[in-house]
């Protein structure tokens, strides 16, 4: 079985250290930083929710370091619109 690419997602510079010490653990995984609040990401973006449901659509296990509440606010009106 192929290892699943992980994801991990974060908002602010505060998540960081967190995001860096999962992608060590986990070979392949990358941190995406949101653009202009994110110093240092090995992947930059612009809009959670969108982002998000990207990662999804392709198949990658989601690492997001927020509150729950981000995730679903940001991405339910979306994934449901695409399964729709």
């Amino acid at each position: 079985m192929t290892p699943r690419r992980i994801a991990i997602v974060v908002l602010g510079n505060g998540a960081i250290d967190t995001a860096k010490k999962i992608r060590a653990l986990y070979p392949g995984s990358a941190v995406f930083g949101l653009r202009g609040r994110v110093d240092d990401a090995d992947v930059f973006y612009d809009d959670f929710g969108a982002t998000l449901c990207d990662l999804y659509r392709d198949g990658m296990t989601i690492v997001a370091l927020c509150a729950a509440s981000m995730l679903a606010r940001s991405s339910a009106a979306r994934l449901s619109a695409s399964a729709a």
